[in-house]
């Protein structure tokens, strides 16, 4: 996934302090989100486990969306409507996984 930090360009300007505050508060957001989806492949009671991958898909999607990042925006957007044992989860949170990594990539350049 190509990252594009256009957005929070435009959020902070020239200000360098704030674009790295935006993308370690993203990027925490992000690692949350990511190990509680992980962990709801795991959750027996199907029903809350559901309640959390909608939850966190949801916030996930909004946090992308917030700063630009309209393609993980998407996707969660797309894993949000996943049901029940579908493969397509597990599927998503190895993507969400390769997307970190790029995100902290960015994050430890800056």
């Amino acid at each position: 996934m190509q990252v594009n930090t256009s957005r929070i360009d435009e959020i902070a300007g020239e200000d360098k302090e704030l674009k790295k505050l935006l993308m370690q508060l993203f990027a925490a957001t992000f690692e949350k989100c990511l190990l509680t989806l992980e962990d709801t492949l795991n959750i027996q009671d199907e029903r809350k486990a559901q309640d959390i991958w909608e939850s966190k898909t949801h916030e996930l999607k909004g946090s992308a969306y917030n700063l630009g990042f309209n393609e993980l925006g998407d996707r969660a957007g797309h894993a949000e409507k996943l049901k029940g044992k579908d493969k397509g989860k597990d599927k998503f949170v190895k993507i969400l996984k390769v997307i970190y990594l790029e995100v902290d990539k960015m994050l430890s350049g800056m």
